[in-house]
């Protein structure tokens, strides 16, 4: 049975921040507009005053004509302002906007994604077993890889064979924060039935299922003569290089960064 992963709580708050950043913008302008109003009624009242100053003869006041020289400046910012209102008031509005509200809630997003990595990767280094050792260069080599390709793992469909999946939380908040959508199939029977009625973009799978060694090896097996053309990696505890990737395989790791490197790569050469 399939239990499709989704981030739902996530996507619905950065929908508003987006909203109410937009909205926030849209109250500045209409605070400008109303500035903008003040100074025009504020020039008009001058300009009653100036009509109604006792006249002597042909002269004016001299002390009205200071208080006219003095309001020129006002007048200029007054059209300068109105000027550049109405020439970029809709550009703002509908092309900047949405840009500004998108990098914020993507830096919502981003920090995110590093906590989730992060706690992969301490988690691996902490499992005796597993001996993960992962460089900070390469942490930030996939932190900054997955910031320049959220695009890519985006709706990307993959199923996730486990008979224990509780022990991959933290990898899956990584690829959920990514946007990815995950199923999970804890036999091997369940994921060649899930296989055939649906298509996934990639399989993780890992080795030993049930006490049996080769669970991984027998599904990569079937999977293959149903001419599915879904990349295949395994995700292990203990990983030995020198036994190279079984064939068929997009690859075989033990490392969260290693995992996330390679479905990347998967999704880029079947994108390009």
């Amino acid at each position: 049975m399939m239990n499709l992963i989704q981030s739902q709580s996530k996507t619905l708050n950065l929908r508003r921040n987006k909203i109410s950043l937009s909205k926030k913008y849209h109250l500045t302008f209409s605070k400008s507009f109303c500035i903008i109003f003040l100074h025009l009624s504020l020039f008009l009242k001058c300009i009653a005053a100036f009509k109604k100053a006792p006249i002597l003869g042909r002269k004016v006041k001299k002390s009205m004509w200071l208080e006219l020289i003095k309001l020129i400046p006002s007048i200029l910012w007054f059209i300068l302002a109105v000027i550049i209102f109405i020439k970029l008031y809709r550009p703002i509005r509908y092309e900047l906007l949405p840009k500004i509200s998108g990098i914020k809630t993507c830096g919502v997003e981003l920090s995110f994604i590093t906590k989730s990595i992060n706690a992969a990767l301490e988690l691996a280094e902490k499992n005796p077993k597993w001996k993960v050792n992962v460089p900070a260069s390469a942490k930030d080599n996939i932190l900054k890889r997955a910031q320049n390709h959220l695009d890519v793992i985006k709706d990307t469909r993959i199923l996730w064979i486990d008979d224990v999946p509780e022990n991959n939380l933290n990898e899956w908040k990584m690829l959920l924060q990514l946007n990815a959508k995950i199923a999970i199939a804890r036999s091997t029977d369940s994921a060649l039935e899930m296989v055939r009625k649906d298509e996934y973009d990639i399989i993780i799978s890992d080795m030993v299922r049930n006490e049996e060694v080769d669970a991984g090896i027998k599904f990569l097996t079937s999977f293959r003569k149903m001419n599915k053309t879904a990349a295949v990696i395994f995700y292990i505890g203990v990983f030995d290089p020198k036994l190279g990737i079984p064939p068929g395989a997009f690859g075989i790791t033990n490392r969260p960064d290693e995992l996330l490197h390679l479905v990347l790569d998967a999704l880029e050469r079947k994108k390009y």
